[in-house]
């Protein structure tokens, strides 16, 4: 049974007010999702780089869930989707992740009618909708950069690709975390362009967490990490397959566990339940990052479709197998080494139970963590070029 983390200086239980004041020196702006652990990871890693440059008070976040972060950090916020009028900033820093996509659904209309059943559902929704769209940005802002990013895929045209566009020009500094963003960066890009890696590789900013030591005390068992997918239907087609595998396994008499990011994967949980495996979901107001790290770390093999996964596992040095819903899991695949496996389109069952019958017993071996120590590199030489340039921007350095 996970318990409640003990708080550290990143991690409070205090609230703190929505705005006290108007002019900051560093904002963090990122989509981050509500109780998603890859999103509040990689708000964490975005704010210690954030902290090591000026004082909390100086830090403003916005985000489209401030709940979280009024719940556990010490950190001013504000809804990206109020109004930011008076709001100056002499730093914007688009803090790490996907920022910038959008897929091509074959199911479009299924789509439409998703959302519109979740508006019926959440009407507040469309007023928050309407106030995105016509409100006005931050009022001012010095200059803007972008930290271990990913950029794409695109639908040719779409509303998030002319974004992309529209945005890509303003920023002086872009750190990005794969070679397909730094493809797209090169050719439209006018500002610094550092080829890094995704900001959660930078070790430096987990010292506190001993990821040789938990690896060491690592049991046996398969935790999957899966998540709804409602982008496409090839990637959606991998959930059905992957839990019959894990029933599979799990009949076997093998430690079995599904692992869900996010409370909003409900079509996972609900087959989870379904297929009577052990289930358990990320929760900060439960437990801390460490701790759920610590959970992952009792496991000898990850079967993931969350790009995440993939970082921690691999930290952890733990047998791996990449389910390629979306790009990015193949680009982890391909960074990570050839050595890795990478469970693909069509989602054949039997593939997928003897990818993880051949990682039951291995190690990572010296060429995977070869590599896994080159993605850590490039995110600590990443994070240190860019607390470099946000010294000059900033005028100050601590």
């Amino acid at each position: 049974m996970w318990c409640r983390a003990k708080s550290s200086s990143l991690w409070h239980g205090s609230f703190v007010p929505r705005m006290v004041m108007s002019e900051f020196k560093y904002v963090i702006k990122g989509s981050y999702a509500d109780n998603n652990f890859g999103d509040d990871v990689l708000l964490v890693a975005n704010l210690r780089v954030a902290l090591s440059l000026v004082e909390p008070e100086d830090i403003l976040i916005l985000g489209q869930y401030p709940e979280f972060v009024a719940k556990q950090l010490k950190i001013q916020l504000l809804d990206k989707n109020e109004n930011q009028v008076g709001i100056n900033a002499r730093l914007l820093v688009y803090g790490g992740g996907t920022q910038f996509y959008s897929f091509c659904n074959e199911s479009a209309g299924f789509t439409r009618l998703r959302r519109l059943a979740a508006l019926l559902k959440h009407p507040q929704r469309i007023y928050s909708g309407l106030k995105r769209r016509v409100l006005p940005q931050v009022s001012s802002v010095n200059s803007v950069a972008a930290l271990g990013v990913g950029f794409g895929p695109f639908v040719p045209t779409s509303r998030a690709e002319q974004m992309f566009y529209d945005e890509i020009e303003r920023l002086e500094w872009i750190g990005v975390r794969d070679t397909e963003s730094l493809k797209l960066c090169s050719r439209h890009a006018k500002g610094e362009i550092v080829a890094g890696a995704d900001i959660c590789f930078s070790t430096e900013l987990w010292t506190h967490f001993d990821f040789d030591g938990q690896f060491a005390r690592k049991l046996s068992g398969v935790v999957f990490i899966p998540r709804d997918w409602h982008h496409s239907n090839a990637g959606a087609m991998y959930i059905e397959p992957m839990f019959a595998v894990a029933a599979k396994i799990a009949e076997k008499g093998e430690r079995v566990t599904v692992v869900l990011f996010s409370e909003k994967d409900k079509f996972c949980a609900s087959l989870a339940l379904k297929y009577g495996l052990s289930v358990d979901v990320w929760n900060s107001d439960r437990f801390g990052i460490d701790e759920f790290l610590g959970r992952l770390a009792d496991y000898s093999v990850v079967v993931t479709a969350r790009f995440h996964g993939a970082v921690f596992s691999s930290l952890l040095k733990i047998p791996t197998v990449f389910i390629e819903i979306e790009p990015k899991l193949k680009f982890a695949n391909i960074a990570f080494g050839d050595e890795t496996k990478l469970w693909s389109h069509p989602f054949c069952p039997s593939e997928l139970l003897r990818l993880v019958e051949l990682s039951q017993g291995e190690i990572q071996t010296e060429k995977v963590a070869c590599k896994i120590q080159d993605q850590s590199e490039r995110a600590n030489l990443m994070v240190k070029k860019f607390k470099n340039f946000a010294a000059t921007k900033l005028g100050n350095f601590r």
